[in-house]
């Protein structure tokens, strides 16, 4: 039943890639060239990892986790939470 409703919610997300890369990953295109994404990662810039530590079970890690995402999100940015 967990899957289900899993599914469920992935039906009814909002696309996580932005346009530009759900068009260069489509199925049918061909494979963009390694240089060409290198080129379009360094114009991007760097990405920033932030890890969230905890002392103990329930502590609040994950609620930090997702407020924090809520908030760049709201601001514009790109968000991957893994």
């Amino acid at each position: 039943m967990n899957v289900l409703l899993l599914n469920l919610a992935l039906d009814q997300a909002k696309p996580l890639l932005p346009r530009r890369a759900e068009a260069a990953w489509a199925p049918g295109k061909a494979r963009p060239a390694p240089d060409a994404l290198l080129a379009e990662a360094e114009k991007e810039g760097r990405g920033r990892l932030k890890i969230f530590l905890g002392a103990a079970p329930g502590v609040g890690k994950t609620y930090s986790m997702l407020e924090a995402a809520r908030e760049k999100i709201a601001r514009g940015l790109d968000v991957v939470v893994a």
